[in-house]
């Protein structure tokens, strides 16, 4: 697939509110939601070094110029959610190794090649 011309993909995002450009409001809410406590499966399937390592992860793609600023408030809200549960975890945690992945179990074992 060819990439999205920047001009049609500022349309896009437009649209998506309405015909205006997403507000501070919208952002804030975009961002509460994705940094809403993460579900017990990534519990279950990642080791506190998954989970910091996630979590820096989006926080580097949400400052990639190309993010918008609706996929930038998602991102920062995911890596601070994935901190949050890291912090309730502690440093110790390192559950067995699950016999099927989710995607982010997968996500947060390929950044170590496990």
């Amino acid at each position: 697939m060819l990439p999205l011309n920047p001009g049609y993909a500022c349309l896009l995002k437009i649209a998506r509110f309405g015909g205006r450009m997403p507000s501070p409001d919208d952002l804030q809410n975009i961002f509460d939601e994705a940094s809403a406590p993460m579900s017990d499966h990534v519990r279950e399937q990642l080791a506190y070094r998954h989970m910091i390592a996630l979590a820096d992860a989006f926080e580097g793609w949400a400052l990639d110029k190309r993010m918008t600023p609706e996929q930038t408030a998602k991102l920062v809200g995911l890596a601070e959610s994935m901190r949050a549960l890291a912090d309730e975890v502690g440093a110790n945690w390192n559950p067995p190794s699950p016999k099927r992945l989710t995607l982010m179990g997968f996500l947060g074992r390929k950044m170590f090649d496990e």
